[in-house]
């Protein structure tokens, strides 16, 4: 027993991680769980277990975490928290109730806290958090989905944060991603390669007080239909806003009844405050006002693209439509022929790559200089595009190839989870349609990687395929069923 509780307070003294992994079906509530062959039941338990001193890393395992399973909101998090799903399936954090009540709460003190793989869903807001009193915040959200009033919201008073945003999707009644600095603040935020949807404002960006400093990079993200504004500047009583904006698209922000005062992207200035813009690379469609509030003495905007109003009396822009593939269903992939296409300009802050990963230039323009394109994607003559990760058994994986008439098309799919692989090489081929396919099963091969090959004439321009490999490919581990859809690969010939 002594040697016990020394081996504990030694953690402590020393901040270790501690890893716990939680299951809302199987795992239970107990003191000495938390192992993933004996998890525990419950994220409000596997905080409370968390040693004064120590760092969490709670891994999820597949499921729906709510008051169902016993979790009681808010989940207030220890100063450095990373929680992430540990299967290839995103596991599900849900409050069911209506009262006004976050669902992660990162309190003053807190110095990081990441989500990965998380789907976060609530009436009120997915992530809060505060920072005050000099302290510093490190917070990543990766490859999530949330739902709620606000998706994040951010108040720094007297510190600073760092506020990453990559490959997720926010959806919000109020606010994607809302963020306050006052006092002595010193903020930077970045949002990469997003989908933002928003009853209200894609993303609030707020410096009040004459000390207070807010950076923010916004590339490669779709702000998609947000009523009032896509991106929101405000600065007052000496706050400072230096707001860049690469490689997006703005597609029906501000709703054209409303006062010009809304729109793709605004501010708001008063008493000494100030914001400074750089906009280039961006795809703007059908917006109440693309930039109502454009002032030339404090707004940079270059190699930008919009079919009509003020962007196109700018000489440096491009007075078109951009042309995407489906944007009334968010697909802002350009279309074959899209005067996007190699319309961009380098920057400082122009991506490497665009929002599915491919390398951004991806081909010479016409002059045969490499320049990237107009928006968040990389035009290729060939593109194979993968939904997001699925949330449930049995879910879809649906790959969608693109490319222009008579192009000879190979797919190669491969994969392995945890040392196990799957598929038993099937080789398939597709008739010429355009309708979605039920390719086939990938059945479960513990002994070798598995390859499935199609080979198709892709048929018209623009031509989308809809290709749908149902995830029932199992590993042949007992009673553990877990998808098996690996890696996928581009293997165009």
């Amino acid at each position: 027993m002594f040697v016990s509780c020394w081996i504990t307070a030694l953690l402590a003294f020393a901040g270790g991680t501690q890893t716990i992994h939680v299951d809302p079906v199987h795992g239970v509530d107990v003191a000495g769980h938390g192992s993933l062959a004996n998890p525990v039941r419950t994220l409000t338990f596997a905080l409370a277990q968390i040693q004064p001193g120590n760092a969490a890393d709670l891994r999820l395992l597949p499921g729906t975490y709510s008051e169902a399973s016993g979790e009681v909101f808010p989940l207030t998090l220890v100063p450095d928290t990373t929680i992430t799903s540990s299967s290839p399936l995103r596991a599900v954090i849900e409050k069911q109730a209506l009262a006004t009540s976050t669902v992660f709460d990162v309190p003053s003190g807190s110095t990081r806290a990441r989500f990965a793989d998380v789907v976060i869903d609530t009436f009120d807001r997915c992530i809060r958090a505060t920072v005050e009193s000099e302290d510093t915040l490190d917070l990543d959200v990766e490859r999530c989905e949330l739902t709620g009033s606000r998706g994040i919201a951010v108040n720094v008073v007297d510190g600073a944060a760092f506020v990453n945003v990559v490959d997720s999707r926010l959806g919000a009644g109020q606010f994607g991603l809302s963020v306050d600095a006052t006092g002595i603040a010193l903020v930077d935020v970045v949002v990469d390669r997003c989908s933002v949807t928003s009853g209200m404002r894609g993303v609030e960006l707020t410096a009040g007080g004459p000390a207070a400093f807010l950076t923010s990079l916004a590339r490669n993200t779709a702000f998609d239909r947000c009523s009032a504004q896509g991106i929101r500047v405000v600065a007052n009583g000496g706050g400072q806003v230096a707001n860049t904006v690469e490689s997006c698209v703005f597609y029906r922000n501000g709703l054209p009844s409303q006062p010009p005062k809304l729109g793709a992207i605004t501010e708001a200035l008063s008493t000494g405050g100030f914001a400074q813009h750089v906009v280039t690379n961006c795809a703007f469609l059908e917006n109440g006002a693309d930039l109502p509030w454009f002032n030339p003495a404090h707004w940079t905007v270059q190699a930008c693209m919009s079919p009509s109003g003020a962007l196109c009396a700018i000489p440096t822009n491009v007075c078109a439509d951009p042309l995407f593939v489906d944007a009334l269903h968010g697909d802002f992939h350009l279309a074959p022929g899209s005067p996007a296409i190699d319309g961009g300009v380098f920057s400082a802050t122009t991506p490497s790559s665009d929002v599915d990963g491919d390398p951004r230039p991806g081909h010479p323009s016409l002059s045969g200089l490499p320049v990237p394109d107009i928006g968040l994607d990389e035009a290729y003559d060939l593109a194979l595009h993968v939904d997001p990760r699925p949330s449930a058994l049995g879910s879809p994986l649906t790959l969608r190839l693109r490319g222009p008439s008579n192009a000879l098309a190979a797919l190669l799919i491969s994969g392995a989870e945890n040392g196990a692989s799957f598929g038993q090489g099937l080789r398939l081929a597709l008739p010429l349609a355009l309708d979605p396919l039920l390719v086939g099963v990938v059945p479960a091969s513990p002994a070798g990687i598995g390859i499935v090959e199609v080979s198709t004439l892709v048929p018209t321009i623009p031509a989308l395929w809809d290709v749908t490999l149902f995830e029932q490919a199992a590993f042949a581990t007992g009673s553990a069923i877990e998808l098996g859809y690996g890696v996928v690969e581009h293997r165009f010939r």
